[in-house]
Protein backbone atom coordinates (compact mmCIF):
# COMPACT_ATOMS: atom_id res chain seq x y z
CA UNK A 1 0.00 0.00 0.00
CA UNK A 2 1.08 3.44 -0.69
CA UNK A 3 2.00 6.23 1.80
CA UNK A 4 1.14 8.61 -0.31
CA UNK A 5 -2.27 10.12 -2.21
CA UNK A 6 -4.86 8.26 -3.72
CA UNK A 7 -6.52 9.34 -7.20
CA UNK A 8 -9.80 8.20 -8.97
CA UNK A 9 -10.43 9.64 -12.79
CA UNK A 10 -13.23 9.15 -15.11
CA UNK A 11 -12.08 10.29 -18.49
CA UNK A 12 -13.90 11.13 -22.25
CA UNK A 13 -13.94 7.96 -24.12
CA UNK A 14 -11.03 8.01 -27.20
CA UNK A 15 -10.07 5.62 -29.75
CA UNK A 16 -7.45 4.04 -27.61
CA UNK A 17 -9.86 2.29 -25.09
CA UNK A 18 -11.40 -0.69 -25.96
CA UNK A 19 -14.69 0.00 -26.53
CA UNK A 20 -13.69 2.31 -29.33
CA UNK A 21 -11.16 -0.30 -30.90
CA UNK A 22 -14.34 -3.28 -30.78
CA UNK A 23 -16.43 -0.58 -32.17
CA UNK A 24 -13.90 0.20 -35.05
CA UNK A 25 -13.50 -3.55 -36.14
CA UNK A 26 -17.61 -4.00 -35.51
CA UNK A 27 -17.81 -1.15 -38.39
CA UNK A 28 -14.79 -2.19 -40.75
CA UNK A 29 -16.96 -5.66 -41.02
CA UNK A 30 -20.43 -4.28 -41.49
CA UNK A 31 -18.88 -2.39 -44.59
CA UNK A 32 -16.37 -5.21 -45.23
CA UNK A 33 -19.80 -7.39 -45.66
CA UNK A 34 -21.57 -4.57 -48.07
CA UNK A 35 -18.46 -4.91 -50.26
CA UNK A 36 -19.15 -8.65 -50.94
CA UNK A 37 -22.96 -8.34 -51.08
CA UNK A 38 -23.00 -4.54 -53.54
CA UNK A 39 -19.35 -4.47 -54.57
CA UNK A 40 -18.51 -1.16 -52.29
CA UNK A 41 -15.04 -0.62 -51.81
CA UNK A 42 -13.69 1.07 -48.86
CA UNK A 43 -10.99 2.09 -46.92
CA UNK A 44 -10.42 0.42 -43.24
CA UNK A 45 -8.73 3.60 -42.03
CA UNK A 46 -11.73 5.74 -43.45
CA UNK A 47 -13.69 4.00 -41.20
CA UNK A 48 -11.65 3.95 -38.73
CA UNK A 49 -11.41 8.18 -39.01
CA UNK A 50 -14.92 8.02 -38.84
CA UNK A 51 -15.40 6.41 -36.00
CA UNK A 52 -13.16 8.63 -33.88
CA UNK A 53 -14.90 11.66 -35.62
CA UNK A 54 -18.49 10.55 -34.40
CA UNK A 55 -17.02 9.29 -30.58
CA UNK A 56 -15.35 12.88 -30.49
CA UNK A 57 -19.25 14.54 -31.82
CA UNK A 58 -20.86 12.67 -29.56
CA UNK A 59 -18.58 13.52 -26.57
CA UNK A 60 -18.55 17.44 -27.57
CA UNK A 61 -21.80 17.46 -28.48
CA UNK A 62 -22.90 16.57 -24.99
CA UNK A 63 -25.62 14.16 -26.53
CA UNK A 64 -23.52 10.75 -24.91
CA UNK A 65 -23.71 12.17 -21.25
CA UNK A 66 -27.14 13.18 -21.85
CA UNK A 67 -28.27 10.15 -22.23
CA UNK A 68 -26.39 8.63 -19.91
CA UNK A 69 -27.89 10.89 -16.66
CA UNK A 70 -31.63 10.05 -18.28
CA UNK A 71 -31.09 6.15 -17.99
CA UNK A 72 -28.30 6.22 -15.07
CA UNK A 73 -29.62 2.55 -13.87
CA UNK A 74 -28.72 1.05 -16.83
CA UNK A 75 -24.99 2.73 -17.60
CA UNK A 76 -23.94 3.59 -13.95
CA UNK A 77 -23.86 0.59 -11.77
CA UNK A 78 -23.26 1.46 -8.04
CA UNK A 79 -20.71 1.18 -5.21
CA UNK A 80 -22.01 0.83 -1.96
CA UNK A 81 -18.85 -0.61 -0.51
CA UNK A 82 -16.41 2.51 -2.15
CA UNK A 83 -17.36 5.11 0.57
CA UNK A 84 -16.43 2.64 3.17
CA UNK A 85 -13.42 1.78 1.74
CA UNK A 86 -12.78 5.21 1.22
CA UNK A 87 -13.37 6.74 4.50
CA UNK A 88 -11.21 3.57 5.77
CA UNK A 89 -8.63 4.59 3.86
CA UNK A 90 -8.81 8.69 4.73
CA UNK A 91 -8.98 7.13 8.76
CA UNK A 92 -5.46 5.57 7.77
CA UNK A 93 -3.75 8.89 6.65
CA UNK A 94 -4.65 8.42 2.41
CA UNK A 95 -5.50 11.63 0.57
CA UNK A 96 -8.09 11.78 -2.71
CA UNK A 97 -8.63 13.50 -5.40
CA UNK A 98 -10.71 13.53 -8.20
CA UNK A 99 -9.62 14.32 -11.52
CA UNK A 100 -12.21 14.60 -14.27
CA UNK A 101 -12.70 15.76 -17.89
CA UNK A 102 -16.61 15.69 -17.61
CA UNK A 103 -18.36 19.52 -16.69
CA UNK A 104 -19.24 19.02 -12.91
CA UNK A 105 -23.36 18.82 -13.79
CA UNK A 106 -22.69 15.14 -15.00
CA UNK A 107 -19.91 14.46 -12.65
CA UNK A 108 -22.76 15.41 -9.78
CA UNK A 109 -25.15 13.03 -11.61
CA UNK A 110 -23.51 10.07 -11.70
CA UNK A 111 -21.21 10.20 -8.82
CA UNK A 112 -24.75 10.59 -6.71
CA UNK A 113 -25.73 7.63 -8.07
CA UNK A 114 -22.70 6.20 -7.72
CA UNK A 115 -21.63 6.61 -4.34
CA UNK A 116 -25.55 6.86 -2.56
CA UNK A 117 -23.91 8.10 0.64
CA UNK A 118 -26.45 8.04 3.51
CA UNK A 119 -24.71 10.27 6.00
CA UNK A 120 -22.38 13.33 5.01
CA UNK A 121 -20.69 15.27 7.28
CA UNK A 122 -21.10 18.71 5.46
CA UNK A 123 -23.73 17.65 3.37
CA UNK A 124 -21.72 17.73 0.08
CA UNK A 125 -22.88 14.16 -0.81
CA UNK A 126 -19.89 12.33 -3.00
CA UNK A 127 -17.56 15.31 -2.54
CA UNK A 128 -16.85 14.25 0.93
CA UNK A 129 -14.88 11.40 0.22
CA UNK A 130 -12.15 13.72 -1.46
CA UNK A 131 -10.15 16.48 -0.65
CA UNK A 132 -9.65 18.01 -3.96
CA UNK A 133 -12.48 17.82 -6.78
CA UNK A 134 -11.35 18.88 -10.33
CA UNK A 135 -13.84 19.21 -13.10
CA UNK A 136 -13.38 19.92 -16.88
CA UNK A 137 -9.74 18.91 -16.98
CA UNK A 138 -8.55 19.02 -19.91
CA UNK A 139 -7.07 15.47 -19.81
CA UNK A 140 -4.00 14.46 -21.22
CA UNK A 141 -3.35 17.89 -21.91
CA UNK A 142 -3.61 18.61 -18.13
CA UNK A 143 -0.41 16.68 -17.49
CA UNK A 144 1.52 17.76 -20.39
CA UNK A 145 1.76 21.42 -18.98
CA UNK A 146 5.07 20.69 -17.53
CA UNK A 147 6.93 23.78 -15.60
CA UNK A 148 3.73 25.55 -16.23
CA UNK A 149 1.21 26.25 -13.33
CA UNK A 150 -2.39 26.92 -15.48
CA UNK A 151 -4.69 28.05 -12.49
CA UNK A 152 -7.78 26.44 -11.05
CA UNK A 153 -10.61 28.10 -11.40
CA UNK A 154 -13.45 27.48 -8.68
CA UNK A 155 -16.93 26.15 -10.22
CA UNK A 156 -19.85 28.09 -8.49
CA UNK A 157 -22.57 25.18 -8.76
CA UNK A 158 -25.39 27.89 -8.12
CA UNK A 159 -24.80 30.19 -11.09
CA UNK A 160 -23.02 26.97 -13.21
CA UNK A 161 -20.26 29.32 -14.39
CA UNK A 162 -16.62 29.34 -13.16
CA UNK A 163 -14.82 32.45 -11.51
CA UNK A 164 -12.47 34.43 -12.93
CA UNK A 165 -10.04 34.28 -10.11
CA UNK A 166 -7.52 31.61 -10.02
CA UNK A 167 -7.34 29.75 -7.10
CA UNK A 168 -4.21 28.98 -5.32
CA UNK A 169 -5.19 27.25 -2.59
CA UNK A 170 -7.86 24.62 -2.88
CA UNK A 171 -9.99 23.56 -0.26
CA UNK A 172 -12.26 20.55 0.32
CA UNK A 173 -15.85 20.61 -0.96
CA UNK A 174 -15.30 22.81 -3.46
CA UNK A 175 -15.69 22.08 -7.20
CA UNK A 176 -12.39 23.92 -9.71
CA UNK A 177 -12.05 23.41 -13.37
CA UNK A 178 -9.08 23.13 -15.50
CA UNK A 179 -5.83 23.87 -14.11
CA UNK A 180 -2.43 21.44 -14.46
CA UNK A 181 -0.98 18.90 -12.78
CA UNK A 182 2.05 21.12 -12.07
CA UNK A 183 -0.58 23.15 -10.41
CA UNK A 184 -1.81 20.16 -8.33
CA UNK A 185 1.72 19.43 -6.98
CA UNK A 186 2.33 23.33 -6.16
CA UNK A 187 -0.99 23.66 -4.08
CA UNK A 188 -1.03 20.72 -2.11
CA UNK A 189 2.80 19.37 -2.17
CA UNK A 190 1.84 15.57 -4.05
CA UNK A 191 4.58 15.01 -6.11
CA UNK A 192 5.09 11.78 -8.61
CA UNK A 193 5.60 8.56 -7.30
CA UNK A 194 3.72 9.36 -3.87
CA UNK A 195 0.41 9.30 -6.14
CA UNK A 196 -1.50 6.38 -6.90
CA UNK A 197 -3.58 7.66 -10.10
CA UNK A 198 -6.73 5.23 -10.94
CA UNK A 199 -7.85 5.69 -14.05
CA UNK A 200 -10.19 4.11 -17.05
CA UNK A 201 -8.50 5.58 -20.26
CA UNK A 202 -4.98 4.51 -21.25
CA UNK A 203 -4.08 7.93 -22.85
CA UNK A 204 -5.80 10.60 -20.81
CA UNK A 205 -5.30 9.01 -17.61
CA UNK A 206 -2.08 6.40 -17.57
CA UNK A 207 -0.14 6.95 -19.91
CA UNK A 208 0.40 10.74 -19.62
CA UNK A 209 0.43 11.18 -16.45
CA UNK A 210 3.09 8.51 -15.82
CA UNK A 211 5.39 9.70 -18.18
CA UNK A 212 5.14 13.36 -17.07
CA UNK A 213 4.53 13.19 -13.67
CA UNK A 214 6.23 9.70 -12.76
CA UNK A 215 2.79 8.79 -11.16
CA UNK A 216 2.15 5.37 -10.30
CA UNK A 217 -1.27 4.43 -12.26
CA UNK A 218 -3.60 1.88 -12.22
CA UNK A 219 -6.29 0.46 -14.32
CA UNK A 220 -10.38 -0.36 -13.73
CA UNK A 221 -10.13 -3.71 -15.99
CA UNK A 222 -13.72 -4.42 -15.45
CA UNK A 223 -14.17 -1.51 -17.70
CA UNK A 224 -12.48 -3.29 -20.11
CA UNK A 225 -13.84 -6.25 -19.94
CA UNK A 226 -17.53 -4.37 -19.80
CA UNK A 227 -16.33 -2.79 -23.15
CA UNK A 228 -15.43 -5.82 -24.94
CA UNK A 229 -18.57 -7.99 -23.88
CA UNK A 230 -20.61 -4.93 -24.56
CA UNK A 231 -19.35 -5.31 -27.56
CA UNK A 232 -20.54 -8.39 -28.96
CA UNK A 233 -23.77 -7.39 -27.21
CA UNK A 234 -27.05 -8.54 -29.56
CA UNK A 235 -28.15 -5.28 -28.81
CA UNK A 236 -24.96 -3.80 -30.39
CA UNK A 237 -25.18 -6.30 -33.39
CA UNK A 238 -28.50 -5.16 -34.44
CA UNK A 239 -27.10 -1.66 -34.47
CA UNK A 240 -24.47 -2.42 -37.15
CA UNK A 241 -26.47 -4.78 -39.34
Amino acid sequence: MYTGMFACATASLRLTSNASICFSVNAIFYVACRKLKYGEEYRPSSVVDDVYSAVESVHMSGALHTAIVQDLPRYVAPAPHLPDLLARLSNAGKRFFLCTNSGFDYSNRTLSHLLDISYCPTGHGWRDLFDLVICSANKPSFYTHCGESLPFREWNVTTNSASTCPVTHPTAGKIYVHGSAQTLSDCTGWHGKDILYLGDNLQSDLQEARRWHGWHTGVHINIYTCSCDGSHSPRTTIAIK
